[in-house]
């Protein structure tokens, strides 16, 4: 079916849809109108409506989403294009008078973004969404690996991933950094598995051999919650880094892995 709105004596198309049982409901942007028109486009019989109804609901504003891709640069995504989204690099609280998001922007080193979204109709605001960005990957090399493959354990998106097989991950960080921890998130697909529970994390200088054996301990309970996982620990400077899992649950041939960054002092 198509929705849509009479606006400045012109037809405009709000929304296309399907449905699937007995109701459907649509958020819309907010529109100002005197007529509507619903089209059915296809259907399996003779359509049967019984009622149909026009809303003009409170806005759900929801805080927006931030993202840093393996190149460094960051994007926040508001739910409704009608939102306008004001972010903040340094650590401060966004406001009306912050820096106001019209387009992707690249930040490589580290950095805290801060956004949210405010209703330019009521200045209602959503909560704060914070993302703390370590040094973006731009020198990585990920050994044994496709590039393609590679790629979706950087590359900021937590629904992209990669299972692998070689029974441990190493990179090459391009340059010796102060390492104090790392984060991993699993496969976070409906049936995903290979998670990493124990694990065994070297650093070396020169890449000949593993290292030093800087963090061995476990991810409690992340088979019922595979979220994303942080590590600390003393800082130890290093250009190679090497992830071995001591045990996977729901798996045994590979373990997964949707995202993976290094923190550094």
């Amino acid at each position: 079916f198509k929705l849509e709105a009479f606006i400045d004596d012109e037809w405009h198309v709000l929304d296309e849809q399907t449905t699937i049982g007995a109701k459907r409901i649509l958020r819309l942007p907010t529109t100002t109108s005197k007529q509507i028109r619903f089209s059915v486009t296809a259907a399996k019989a003779c359509p049967c409506i019984s009622e149909i109804g026009v809303f003009n609901a409170p806005k759900l504003l929801i805080q927006p989403v931030i993202k840093r891709n393996e190149q460094g640069i960051v994007t926040i995504e508001s739910a409704e294009a009608e939102d306008e989204v004001y972010f903040t690099t340094d650590g401060t609280r966004p406001s009306i008078n912050s820096r106001k998001y019209r387009e992707p922007f690249a930040s490589t080193e580290k950095v805290t973004v801060k956004a949210l979204v405010i209703d330019p109709l009521s200045m209602d605001e959503s909560s704060v969404n914070t993302q703390k960005f370590d040094v973006a990957p731009l020198k990585w090399t990920i050994h044994h690996m496709e590039q393609a493959d590679a790629l979706k354990l950087i590359d900021g998106d937590i629904n992209t991933a990669v299972n692998i097989k070689d029974g441990y991950l190493k990179i090459d960080l391009g340059e010796v950094l102060p390492i104090t921890g790392f984060t991993y998130l699993p496969d976070q697909s409906r049936w995903g598995g290979n998670y990493i529970f124990g694990y065994a994390f070297y650093i070396s200088k020169d890449g000949k051999n593993r290292g030093t054996l800087v963090s061995e301990d476990e991810f409690s309970n992340i088979e019922n919650s595979p979220i994303k996982r942080e590590k600390t620990f003393t800082e130890k400077r290093g250009r190679f880094i090497t992830l071995v899992p001591t045990s996977i649950v729901r798996g045994r041939d590979a373990f997964s892995v949707a995202e993976f960054t290094v923190k550094t002092n």
